[in-house]
């Protein structure tokens, strides 16, 4: 390219590096500045910031409990708050509503000078000092307040109706009308009580120049807006208002709240070291005494750790591989038994009795190996589980594995222990053979493996028939 056809200027390529880092610079800079002269103004406004989740959950109770008219407890969640060195403005208005509502028993007026030091025109301040000259008698009081209120606060409607009303007792009924006609102007959707209640003064108001063709419309107005379930205001809510109300306060954001989280987990020291390599693990109160003890079971044999205040100790139960447990109430005496399968053999190991456990050696053994031997299964089951199959209130044995399902039925024929040591058995009847079929959709009706001639059993031992 000849020197006529290139341009007049072409900057390096590091200027170019350098005017881009001084305009990121800048940027920079002037984000900073902005933040600064933003919380610079926040502060120099006097903006409050974020309350604490302490400080709304108790506002929020006592919100609640200032509805359901418990206001002693009202008064005792907004304690700490108006005790404060700088108490929050909407705390002190809170608890002077709770006095205010509580008079004669409780006095307002400390916190009204509080709220007064710190925002003289303070909406709910004069609608509740109104309402309170009202009792008096002080109507010219109780207008001036009204007329403070509706500065302040132009679309409260039950400070309309209060106003209303006073310059009516005030015999300035010309005034009054304007703003009941107002509410009216609002409709019953949205003005609700306050309608209703204007309406009634409306009426009222027309009464006192007799009964004409208005007054006459308006009471049956009113008598259709009863009718339709729009009552007007008791006492309560005309003394209360919209601006006396304890409320729960506006969610405003917690200073406290972060962005969630993973929960991070933390290991405890190692308890019940004999469980290592187990492979059945289960849960159970094992004595009796409402603790949670733990049942292991796996090449290394069976254990129980049950808890105590110093920590967990365990007993050996089996040694030896076992397979399978289970821990039922098969006597149905509020102790736990335990059925443990080594290989093809099924076993129940008794728990002592109470007396036995009391009174005996207490060096032996909780549970002791039934006398009677149970039959053993044609291969190892798969699994095992406990059921009342036949709903005679005993618990049965149903398992399972390569060779089918087997059921173990407890029938309450036990053999017994005598004073001797001698096992004596007792008649007990056979079940029959079972089988089931399987019919699946499309596919033709076939027999499972049959179920052989149950076991029967006995409510604490079992045995063959």
């Amino acid at each position: 390219m000849d020197s006529a056809s290139r341009l007049p200027y072409a900057p390096a390529p590091h200027v170019k590096r350098v005017a881009f880092l001084l305009l990121a610079a800048f940027v920079v800079l002037a984000v900073w500045w902005g933040r600064r002269a933003y919380e610079r103004r926040g502060a120099s406004d006097g903006a409050a910031p974020a309350a604490s989740v302490e400080t709304v959950l108790a506002r929020e109770r006592a919100a609640a409990k200032f509805e359901t008219g418990d206001l002693a407890g009202a008064r005792k969640e907004l304690a700490p708050l108006v005790a404060a060195e700088k108490p929050e403005l909407e705390d002190l208005v809170r608890a002077a509503i709770v006095d205010y509502v509580d008079r004669p028993s409780s006095d307002p007026e400390p916190f009204f000078a509080r709220i007064r030091a710190a925002q003289p025109e303070n909406p709910s301040l004069h609608f509740m000092q109104a309402r309170m000259a009202l009792e008096r008698g002080d109507f010219e009081g109780a207008l001036a307040h009204f007329e403070r209120v509706r500065r302040g606060r132009p679309d409260d409607l039950p400070t309309r109706v209060a106003l209303a009303a006073t310059l009516t007792d005030l015999g300035r009924p010309d005034e009054a009308r304007p703003l009941l006609d107002d509410v009216l102007a609002l409709g019953v959707e949205r003005a609700g009580i306050w309608y209703v209640q204007a309406v009634y003064r409306l009426w009222q108001l027309e009464l006192r120049s007799g009964p004409g063709a208005e007054a006459q419309r308006l009471k049956q107005l009113y008598e259709q807006l009863a009718r339709l379930g729009y009552g007007s205001a008791d006492a309560r809510l005309l003394d209360q208002g919209e601006l006396a109300r304890l409320r729960a306060p506006r969610p405003k954001g917690i200073a406290e709240a972060a962005p969630p989280r993973a929960p991070n987990f933390t290991a405890e020291p190692p308890v019940a070291r004999e469980f290592a390599g187990a492979r059945k693990l289960f849960a159970h109160d094992l004595d009796g005494d409402g603790d949670i003890d733990f049942l292991a079971a796996g090449p290394r044999g069976l254990f129980a750790a049950f808890a105590s205040p110093d920590g967990f100790h365990v007993e050996t139960i089996v040694d030896g591989a076992v397979e399978h447990v289970r821990a039922v109430d098969l006597g149905n005496h509020d102790s736990l038994d335990l059925v443990v399968c080594r290989g093809a053999r099924v076993s129940l190991l008794e728990h002592r009795t109470g007396a036995e456990l009391l009174f005996g050696d207490p060096s032996a053994q909780r549970w002791t190996e039934s006398p009677v031997e149970l039959p053993s299964l044609p291969s190892p089951p798969a699994d095992l589980v406990a059921v009342d199959f036949d709903h005679d209130g005993d618990l049965d044995l149903l398992l399972v594995g390569a060779f089918g399902a087997r059921l173990f039925r407890d029938d309450g024929a036990a053999p017994r222990v005598d004073a001797q040591g001698t096992v004596r058995s007792s008649t007990c009847r056979r079940t029959r053979r079972c089988r089931t079929s399987a019919n699946s959709r499309g596919a033709t009706p076939r027999t499972s493996t049959a179920i052989p001639t149950s076991i029967c059993c006995s409510a604490a031992r079992m045995r063959s028939c």
